[in-house]
């Protein structure tokens, strides 16, 4: 059993319907967040919606296809200045 659910900005939860066992269990998470862009389907059945920063307002690493033996790696700054005060979401490790 979770105590906290997080969902991170898509509509993962949308097509959970009423009689899916996942609603069963979703039912049961007391409390559920989502860190959103956007309110979608997802974020309307969420307890929270906490902004979320976009691709485009956080500092990324982009990996470039790989090209024979070597991968390129690439740091990228913020592209524009985050528009509300919101956070980016952790990065799950590789």
């Amino acid at each position: 059993p979770f105590d906290v659910l997080f969902v991170e900005d898509g509509a993962a939860l949308a097509d959970v319907v009423a009689r899916d066992p996942a609603s069963d269990m979703l039912a049961r998470i007391p409390l559920v967040v989502s860190l959103a862009t956007l309110l979608d389907a997802s974020a309307a059945v969420c307890d929270f919606v906490l902004p979320a920063t976009t691709h485009f307002e956080q500092s990324v690493d982009v990996e470039a296809a790989p090209a024979g033996r070597f991968t390129a790696i690439a740091a990228c700054k913020p592209a524009v200045a985050p528009l509300v005060s919101a956070a980016a979401p952790p990065q799950s490790p590789p």
